[in-house]
């Protein structure tokens, strides 16, 4: 048996940046050839633990941004102008596209795909709207959609 470290997921084997045990022929005939594995040396290993250490440091650092940005964009309060027939329906909708070139306005780059709209806003008031910003942080937003 031969210890290799995973540099690419292998199916059925493992996962990148794993370090196991391999038959001597599967290591030295398929996975290193094709660069999937490296021989699981003590440099190698100290690489690997380097690597995972600076993967972590830069996720506990976008962790830390994304729950500044949730913080900020929690205090928000995005008001649209739409016409309504005097009720509280209005014509046409507030999709998320415009709550994402609102956010712009703000001084905020959020993706359409981030905003959790399950319809379009059709009628007057506050409406509750989140935000996925990754690594499991959401924000809510206040939407207040005001008569013309």
């Amino acid at each position: 048996m031969l210890k290799v470290i995973l540099s690419q997921d292998v199916k059925s084997f493992g996962k990148k940046g794993e370090v196991k045990n391999a038959s001597d022929g599967y290591a030295r005939n398929f996975l290193i050839p094709r660069g999937l594995a490296k021989i699981a040396t003590e440099s190698a290993a100290a690489e690997l633990e380097k690597e995972k250490a600076a993967k972590a440091a830069k996720e506990a650092a976008e962790f830390a941004k994304n729950k500044k940005i949730a913080d900020e964009i929690g205090k928000l309060e995005i008001k649209f102008q739409a016409k309504s027939a005097g009720g509280k329906t209005i014509f046409g909708s507030i999709g998320a596209q415009k709550i994402v070139e609102a956010l712009k306005e703000k001084g905020f780059s959020i993706g359409k795909d981030q905003i959790d709209l399950k319809s379009p806003l059709k009628t007057l008031g506050e409406h509750s709207v989140k935000v996925f910003l990754g690594g499991g942080i959401e924000a809510k937003i206040k939407a207040v959609v005001e008569e013309e």
